[in-house]
Formats: structure tokens, C-alpha cells, sequence
């Protein structure tokens, strides 16, 4: 069982994982991406990345959520590494070991010690990247079926414009899911009720499939 955590330790976790995640690379990562393997809901990550962006230990992108370890958010985590048993400046109110987990099986949550990394590799086989071109190509034919009011169908249109250009070259995984994510909760209530009503189900249902299995 995981012990009930403050914001600054949920923030310090993370930043644990962003650091491992991007400190050799300029890519930025998607804390949705890393919430599991902390142990954060996507609400919690969310949280974690405003506070730390807010203390000034990440750089942020235009795109929401994406972030990159800086100079700051370095300090902290080796500092933190160094003296584990007491705070650091950064994060005053707690300590770097802040995970204790009885037995556990299978669990995605990791903690690496101080001279480890850990990475998570995603790669799309030639069968879903088909079906994730095909997926574009549904919604761009059958879109205004979703009847999705004016503020939805922008931010439809702009996911399905990102996921397009992705996929025009070799795609991020990153921001396919990201984008993936934002456009399945944007029209799953839509797809939900064409299913029902049977209008062109079996294009719906594949969408919502597809949707659910890669995003």
C-alpha cells in the first residue's frame, strides 16, 4: 500500500521521473506518460506539474503537460539524492525516500536509486500505425456526424491536425498518446450515442476500439 503523500511529495516524484526521463535529451515528456510509474492519478500529475512549474524546476512547452528537466529541477533531485534523510531547499517539508510499498506484485511503480535510470520505450507496430492513419481518415469523412458544438469541434479539429502531422513522418509516441487521450475524451460521449442510436456503428465502434486500445 502506497502512503498517503503531500502536493510537494507527489511534485518530488515526478520530478524524479522527468529528471530520469530528460536530463541526457532535449525532448520534452508528457506527465501523463509518467504518472503510473510514480503512482500519481492524471489529476495528481496535472497538480504536480503546475507546482512544479510554478517553482521553477521544469521547462514547459506550448503543449500542455509536456516538460522538461532544467537546471533548477537538477539541483534539486541531486541535492536530494546526496542527503536523502533531510529536506532540501526545493522541498522543505519532506524527504527524498517518501514511497513505502508493502508487498507488491507487478506494480507499476518504480523507484531507481540514485546512480540508475529507468526508461519506457513505446513503439507502434506497422498494424497500428495503419490503423491509426486509418483512424484520421474516418474522422476527417464522418466528423460532423459527432455534432459536436462549436468550442469541441476546434479542439477535435486541432488534435486531429497534430495527430495528422505526426504521422507524416515518424511519430513521438509521446505526443500521439497525449494528443490521442485529449481527443478520445473530447468525442467518446458523441461516439458513445451513434453507437447506440446504430448510426454507421460498425465505423464508431471501431473508432471507439482503436481509441481505447492505443490512446
Amino acid at each position: 500500500m502506497v502512503d498517503s503523500q503531500t502536493s510537494q511529495s507527489r511534485a518530488l516524484r515526478l520530478l524524479k521521473r522527468v529528471y530520469d526521463r530528460t536530463r541526457d535529451r532535449t525532448e520534452p515528456v508528457f506527465v501523463a506518460e509518467l504518472a503510473q510509474d510514480v503512482g500519481l492519478t492524471e489529476d495528481e500529475s496535472q497538480a504536480a506539474w503546475y507546482y512544479l512549474k510554478d517553482k521553477g524546476l521544469i521547462q514547459t512547452y506550448n503543449l500542455r503537460y509536456a516538460a522538461r528537466v532544467n537546471a533548477a529541477g537538477i539541483h534539486a533531485i541531486e541535492d536530494a539524492c546526496r542527503d536523502p534523510d533531510h529536506p532540501s531547499q526545493a522541498f522543505p517539508s519532506i524527504t527524498y525516500n517518501i514511497v513505502n510499498i508493502g508487498t507488491s506484485i507487478n506494480s507499476p511503480i518504480q523507484q531507481a536509486g540514485a546512480q540508475s535510470r529507468q526508461e519506457q520505450v513505446i513503439t507502434y507496430s506497422a498494424q497500428e500505425l495503419y490503423d491509426l492513419v486509418r483512424l484520421v481518415s474516418e474522422f476527417a469523412n464522418h466528423f460532423d456526424e459527432l455534432k459536436l458544438d462549436t468550442r469541441m469541434k476546434q479542439k477535435a479539429k486541432a488534435q486531429l491536425a497534430t495527430l495528422e502531422a505526426q504521422l507524416s513522418d515518424e511519430p513521438d509516441p509521446i505526443i500521439v498518446r497525449q494528443v490521442g487521450h485529449t481527443l478520445r475524451n473530447i468525442t467518446e460521449g458523441a461516439i458513445g450515442s451513434l453507437i447506440a442510436a446504430a448510426a454507421q456503428p460498425s465505423i464508431w465502434s471501431w473508432v471507439a476500439q482503436i481509441m481505447t486500445r492505443l490512446f
